[in-house]
Parts: C-alpha cells; structure tokens; sequence
C-alpha cells in the first residue's frame, strides 16, 4: 500500500466566509476524501486560545489538520510594517515547525498576507515543491485590491516606493524593498504562480512577476455543479414575473462598496425600463446601507441580506439576470460563475476577471467598468430587446466540475502544469499618458493615433491627460505598455508593464540628465525620424531600443482639393507655418526673402504663426509684427489666429510653396501637411525632413552643422556636443527666385509632393506604433528583464557551477560532490558555489559542517578538488538571483523545487547539468591550471 500523499496549504482564516477563504477550505475537504494527509496553516482571524501573542492553536475539521497563528498585531492587512509582510518571524518558526514535523510532498500557498513571505524559501530549504495562487493582488498591492486610498483604480505599484504615501505611512524604501523581496522569492521558490483568470496572469506579468511562472487555472465551486443540478439545468426561459412584470436584477455577494453595490442602485435610477434590483449580501444598518437607501429614489431596490450557500438557489431561482459591478479588477469573481449554473445571464464590467466569466452577447452582456450608464444601458438592453433574456439563457452551458479542478491540482503537485499557456489571452492594454485635447503637435499626435488604436481589435487603449484625468473606461488591468508622450517628459518608472517614451529632439545631443533614467526606466524610445535617433544613440542610448515610428497626416482634411483661406496676399504666396523661435529658422527665412524679392509686390510671405501663448511663447514677434504692419515690401502677412485643422488646410491650399529653413526639428509636421496638400517645399538639407520629402517633392537648402556655445540647451546640460543646421542664406536666396520663376516646376514638384505624404497616412502610423506596442508587450517589463549589471563572485575560476541544495531536506550534496570530484580534480580552472540563506538554512558554520559530514559520507576528499565555495545570501536585495545565474556557466538542479532557478537559468542562457552529467560536462570545458 503506497503511502498517503501529504500536503500543507495555508490560508487567511480557514472557517471564516470569503472565496480566498472557501475555496482553500473546499479543496483541502476534496484532497482528504482522496486520501490525501492535508494540514493547513492558517492566518487566525480575530483572538484564539489562551490570548498569547502569536499563539499557535491546533485542531481538525473534517479529518483536515488545522495550525493557527492568533493574536498577532495585525489583522486583515498589515499596512504601515513592509518587513512584516516579507518575514514576521514568530510565524515563520511556527511553519518551519509544520514543515519538520509534517513532511509534505508539497506546499500551496494560498494566501501570504498576514503569514509573510519567508514561508516560501522554509519549503525551498527543504527542497518541497511549491505553489502560490492568487486570490487577490497583494504580490503588487499592500491594499490587496490595487485601490488607492479614494477607492480609485491603481495602475500599479512601480517600483513599490509609491505604495508608502497609499497606505499612510513614509516609508517608501520600505515598500519597495517589500515589492523587490515578494517578486525575487517567488521567483526562486515558487513552482507555479496560479492565476485563477488571464486578468491576474498579465497583471502579475506586467508587476514584473515571471511570465514562464504563471499558469491559468479558473476556480471552480461545487456549489456550481448543485446549482446547475437544481435550477439550472431545466430551468424554464423567460422572466421569473412573466412577460409584462418588471425585469429582476439580482446582486450576490458581499455588500461593500468595491463590489459596486452603489454602482448598480445608481445604474437603476438611470434606466427606462421596469426593473427590480434584489441585493442579497449582508449590507448591515451603517452608513453605506443608508447611502443606498438614498441612491434608490425609484424605489425598486431591496437589500434581502445575508444568505449560505445553502439558500442561495432559492434565491437564485427568483432572478432573471444577475449583475456584478465591481469596481476593482476583481481576480476571477465565483458567485458569477454560479449566477451562470442557475442559467442566469450575467452582466459584468469590462474589466478584472469578472469580464472573463461570460461571453459577451452570448450569455452575458460587458459593460464599461465603474460606469453606471453603461450599466443602465446593458439593463435596458436586456430588458427591451425582444427575445434577447431567452437567447442568453439558452447560450448557458453546464459549470465546469470541481472535481476536474481537483484533478488539474493533483497534476501540479505531481509535477505537471495543465494551466500553462504560453501566449497571453485577451486584447492587449495600453495607457497613453499626454495631451489629447490641445492644438500642439504632440497633442494632435496623441489624439489621431489614439483615436485610431481605440478602434482597433485587440487592443484595449485608455488615454490618460498628464493631469491623470481619463474619459475612458478602465483598462481590463494594469496596462501591459504604458507609452507617454508629453513635454517635458516624464522619465520616472512605469507604474506596471513596459515603458515607452515618444521623444523628439533637435539639438544634436540629448539632455545629459535623460540618459541613466531612459537606462533604469524606459524600454523604448519612440522617435519621429531617424534624424532623431541617430541623436539618441549617439548621446549613449542603447541603439537597440530607439525606433522610429514617424508622424502622419490626416489624408482626408489635407487635400490639394478643397476651399481656400481668403487671404489679403496679393502676387505668388510663399507660407511659413511655425513657431516664432530661433531653431525654426523664420530670421532665415525674412533675410532671404527680403533679398531676394526686395521692392517686389508680386510675391507675399504668408507667416502662420503658432504656440504663442504655449510652447513657443519666449518667440521675438513684435519685428515681424512691425514690419507685416507697415506694408513694406516685399509683403509679409503675419497670421496670428487659432486655425481650426479644416482652416490650416485652407491655408496650405490657399498658398502655393511652403518655405521651412529651419535649424532643428525632430520631424517638422507643417511640411508633411503641405506636401499633402500639394504644396512642393523648400526645407533645410540634412535634418529629419529628408526622410519623407523627396528631392523631386521640392528644395533642399545647403547647410551646415553648427555647434551651439556652451554644451546647453535651454540651461541643460547635453550628453555631448549640441548641434544645429545652419541653413545657407545666400543659397536660400537663389531658390525662393526659382521657385517664383517657375510655375511649371512648382506644379510637378507639387504633385511629387502629394504622393509622397499618402505614405504617411495616420492610418499606416498607427498601425506602425501598434506593431511596436505588440513587440513590446512581448518583452520582460524592466524588472524582469535581461540582466545589465554584473555580480562578481570570489576568485577568478573559468569555469563556474551553481547549485542550491536543499539543506533542511534531502539536499543530495554527497552525490554532487561526487560528481564535482570526479569532473573537477584540484587544479581545475574551476569553483563549485552552493547557495545557502542564513536567514533559513543555517549559520555559514552549521553549512560548513553539512558539507563537510555530505562529503565524508560520500568518500570525496574535499582537498583533492576544484574549489568548493559556500555562497551565502542575502547578497543584496531584489534580483539577485538572476545576476547569479548570469554569473555562472551551470546549474545542477537537486530537488523539486528548483524550478526557480531553472527560470532564472533558462533567461540568463546558463546551462542546466543534471548531477550525473556533471563530471562530462565538466571535462568539456574544464583546463587544468596545474599538474594534479
């Protein structure tokens, strides 16, 4: 008879109501009735025992071991004690104690919070398989529910520090030293970190968790299948109050505000149709119970309070559609799941894991996240749309079993993952931080392609004003690209995913002080042309995350077709659109066109001027002004005016050559927008507007480069020499009277001009940013990603090897150390470093000790060969690991839970030996330094 398989799980509460707290209780009763030795360490909720502080309580229920840590100083959260939540010692002893004495063949941590995250290396040190699932967003969230303290979304914890001031305390060095320990053990420890929905999955990815850790495991009740059985499965179609009766909407759960209750009371105010809300959940007599009551000026909401599961399919039976409005990224969301089996259709918001239990039109309907109109519309669908109720319910297929849930469980302890996934599911999510409303060009960036990105398939774009302000729903979850695109920039950590930066420049070198942040923070740069790039990488940015998506033009407004501005300008128009500033080249342009039209009335230079009361306010106008006033010729009109864009097309039609001499652009838009328009352009050789403003689509003025006194711009400092174009006056000269000259060439070169820009499209730009999003979405966020720094490990052996055994379990040192001795004699180029943590493993001497009694056991005379080196951590805080494993040529993996370091191993390209092959391997890249 084989041996009873043992298992330790742990949890917040075992008794206690909750789905992190009922699934964990459901699944340990199923692994007992399977004959599995369960023992579950639990978080106590509330006083227990004898009222000693971090009193251990034991017990059974239902043949399940029960340890209890209670009366702790701290309950649900530990808010304000980030050391805490990583290691509380008492606790930790107290699960050791567990481990010893129980010997399980795997650990499942199903919850950390209030335990800490020590526990995760106890088990590694006894070399015990491990799992972790989330049942709510503490790995990135002190809160857990990644709310900010005004119950507002939280696009992510950054590097931590941010999660001080959420919480209420200072200390920010604390709270990123909490986010950088949870990320790097569950990292090294963890198996498996298991997402109960694809929502949790990108989140922990894009919080800079594993992506080759986490699988998708959906929960699953046994409720669900009684449900089904009772109800749902011949339930009959239609409204529970017949045809002409009022549509019921039921809530189930529990009555707190981040569930939305209020969201749904208010979506009921707002509906046209009959409704009746039932909120079943205990909401008590306090102030948010009274603040419903308030909202429910109809009238047809009732709170029918608490229920069990028991009740719960009486209740549902009494419910045609069931609504859960959420207003935080809920993990999964089990009592939908449940709404379903009673073959009640659900509404959930477009967003959390909510979202991924009903297929929208199919047997549910999505709404916009924390939006009670869009609520009220989903409501009045169903309740207005003939025939729409019984399609729903007819769509409704069995639950899955909770006994296949069971069994998918089974498959990971023995070593299998059956949730794993390569390929990310769902529509991609980008925040685009920026002005979207403004008439500047990045603004107008900004708003076409965001535009166009919202529209697209897979892809879920929420677009953010740098004052935070959004008018868009809220992301399904943290965004996997955050791009920013705004002045200044904005160089600080991306709060979750990867960073993209879109940032022109035009002076040669980059900002000195931009260079180390875009190193830490950013993972790519988006640049307008390569002009710009060449800046970037010549300033010292890695060449390799500088890419060019070019600006575009909006083929349908810049027409050569269309009305004209009326314009007092009498003779050939010649147009400078810009701002009034030096590096835009208007002093250029007035001293060529005075000398080369001096005294002529047959020509006129129209100036649009543009940003002076933004961007380019510090511009020098009251000499043009003066001189366009005072009618000297050759004329000049100066166009002071806000154009709408339809008016800037008039505009560009209403002239016939645009004139653009300038000294520095990143990219230069007016000349793209004339060049559609059909306007030919005479511009600066050798800047960005080479790249798209062919020599047949118009002039090209000599210049030179120039650099500017000082190494500043704009009192900063520069990564290098700053450069301008100087364009050439007197060549400037000579083709402005060419230009004039020759109709029949400004016609050719205008068209030329024309099919140049269509290339531009803003559609073919934003499908040019979407395939950058795409490629970057797929890289490791900058946390995770490939190692830059060095760690320098003692000596200098060739030759490196990397083990970390399980040193309070069966660490199998004697058999590698055999293997060492028999690959890696003295003299070798070679060291053998073993990982140990004195915070769990031992005291460097108790290690020692180890080695030595592992290695007498096994006859290895530790004198005869390669060095052996014990690496005891903690060697600095975070990710450290992977600097490790970058650092080493090999690794031996020696238990079951080193799949941790096989992670790490795999990224880094290190080569995994198992210990049998150590000795072959090592005499293919081992040199002896001297005679054995």
């Amino acid at each position: 008879m084989s041996a009873r398989r043992r298992i330790v799980m742990t949890s917040y509460g075992f008794r206690d109501p909750g789905g992190g707290t009922l699934l964990p209780r459901t699944i340990a009763y199923e692994l007992v009735r399977r004959g599995w030795d369960v023992t579950v360490f639990y978080a106590g909720v509330g006083p227990g025992g004898a009222g000693r502080p971090y009193e251990v309580v034991e017990g059974e229920d239902r043949g399940v071991r029960l340890v209890g840590v209670f009366n702790r100083p701290h309950q649900l959260l530990d808010l304000g004690n980030p050391l805490r939540e990583i290691d509380d010692p008492p606790i930790t002893a107290a699960f050791a104690a567990v481990l010893d004495r129980v010997r399980p063949d795997v650990v499942h941590f199903h919850n950390l919070h209030n335990l800490g995250a020590a526990l995760l290396d106890e088990a590694a040190s006894r070399g015990i398989r491990s799992f972790y699932t989330a049942h709510n967003h503490w790995l990135g969230c002190a809160r857990g529910y990644l709310l900010d303290r005004e119950a507002e979304l939280c696009p992510g914890p950054g590097r931590g520090g941010d999660c001080a001031s959420c919480v209420g305390t200072a200390d920010a060095a604390g709270y990123e030293h909490r986010l950088q320990e949870l990320r790097a053990r569950i990292s090294r420890s963890v198996t498996a970190l298991i997402a109960p929905s694809e929502t949790v999955r990108r989140t922990l990815v894009s919080i800079g968790y594993p992506a080759e850790a986490v699988d998708v495991l959906s929960q699953v009740m046994p409720a669900a299948e009684t449900i089904w059985e009772q109800l749902g499965r011949d339930r009959a179609p239609g409204r529970v109050a017949g045809p002409a009766g009022p549509l019921t909407i039921g809530f189930f759960g529990s009555v707190y505000p981040i569930k939305g209750v209020q969201l749904l009371v208010h979506a009921a105010q707002l509906c046209s149709a009959d409704v009746r809300v039932h909120i079943h959940g205990d909401a008590g007599e306090g102030a948010f119970a009274k603040r419903l009551a308030r909202l429910d000026r109809r009238g047809v909401v009732e709170i029918l309070g608490a229920f069990d599961h028991d009740d719960l399919t009486r209740r549902m039976a009494a419910v045609d559609v069931s609504a859960f409005p959420s207003i935080w990224w809920e993990n999964q969301g089990l009592v939908a799941r449940e709404s379903l089996a009673a073959r009640i259709p659900v509404l959930v918001p477009r967003m959390g894991g909510l979202a991924e239990q009903a297929r929208d039109g199919v047997d549910g309907l999505l709404f916009d996240g924390r939006d009670a109109q869009s609520l009220a519309d989903a409501i009045d669908r169903v309740a207005g749309e003939p025939g729409l109720l019984e399609r729903l319910q007819a769509n409704i297929e069995a639950p899955a079993s909770f006994g296949a849930h069971v069994d998918a469980l089974e498959a990971y302890y023995a070593g299998q993952r059956p949730g794993r996934d390569p390929e990310p599911r769902g529509p991609r999510a980008v925040r685009w931080i920026g002005d979207h409303t403004l008439n500047t060009s990045l603004s107008i960036i900004n708003r076409e392609i965001g535009g166009r990105l919202a529209a697209q398939d897979g892809i879920r774009l929420q677009r953010v004003e740098r004052s935070g302000v959004t008018a868009d729903a809220p992301l399904p979850h943290v965004a996997d690209v955050e791009v920013r695109h705004q002045w200044p920039p904005d160089l600080r950590p991306a709060p979750a995913g990867r960073l993209a930066l879109i940032q022109p420049w035009e002076f040669g070198a980059i900002p000195q002080d931009w260079v180390q942040p875009i190193a830490a923070n950013v993972d790519e740069v988006w640049v307008p042309s390569e002009h710009v790039r060449r800046m970037y990488v010549g300033s010292g940015v890695d060449a390799e995350r500088v890419h060019v998506v070019r600006n575009g033009v909006d083929l349908e407004r810049f027409t050569p077709e269309g009305p004209r501005l009326d314009l007092d300008a009498p003779g050939l128009r010649l147009l400078f659109v810009g701002g009034l500033v030096g590096r835009k080249g208007p002093d250029v342009l007035l001293d060529a066109y005075r000398v080369a039209f001096a005294g002529r009335d047959d020509v006129t230079l129209v100036v649009k001027d543009f940003g002076a009361d933004g961007v380019y306010v510090r511009g020098d106008r009251d000499g043009l002004r003066a001189y366009a006033a005072a009618g000297t010729l050759p004329r000049v009109l100066l166009v002071e005016d806000e154009l709408s864009g339809d008016d800037m097309a008039a505009l560009y039609r209403a002239c016939d050559v645009l004139v653009h001499p300038y000294r520095g652009e990143g990219f230069a838009m007016p000349v793209l927008e004339a060049m559609a328009c059909g306007l030919p352009a005479v511009v600066t050789e050798g800047g960005p507007t080479d790249e798209f403003c062919p020599p047949q689509a118009g002039w090209r003025i000599r210049s030179e480069r120039r650099i500017v006194p000082g190494g500043r711009i704009d009192q900063r400092v520069t990564a290098g020499e700053p450069w301008m174009l100087e364009p050439d006056v007197g060549h400037l000269v000579e083709l402005l009277r060419d230009v004039v000259a020759d109709p029949d060439e400004r016609g050719r070169r205008g068209r030329a001009a024309a099919e140049a820009a269509r290339a531009l499209s803003w559609d073919a730009v934003a499908d040019a940013y979407r395939a950058r999003i795409d490629a970057l979405a797929k890289r490791p966020v900058r946390s995770a990603a490939p190692v830059e720094d060095a760690l320098e490990l003692e000596g200098d052996a060739a030759v490196r090897v990397l083990a970390s055994p399980a040193w309070r379990g069966e660490h199998r040192l004697g058999e590698l150390l055999a293997a060492w001795a028999a690959g890696a004699p003295a003299g070798a180029d070679a060291c053998l470093h073993l990982l140990a943590d004195s915070r769990v493993d031992g005291t460097p001497d108790e290690l020692a000790e180890i080695v030595l009694a592992a290695a007498e056991a096994a006859g290895v005379d530790l004198e005869a060969v390669a060095d052996v080196d014990l690496l005891v951590r903690p060697l600095a805080a975070g990710d450290d690991d992977r600097l490790l494993h970058a650092a080493v040529g090999a690794y031996v993996p020696l238990h079951a839970a080193c799949e941790g370091h096989l992670r790490h191993a795999r990224a880094a390209a290190t080569t995994v030996v198992e210990p049998e092959r150590l000795p072959g391997w090592l005499a293919s890249c081992v040199r002896m330094t001297q005679p054995v």
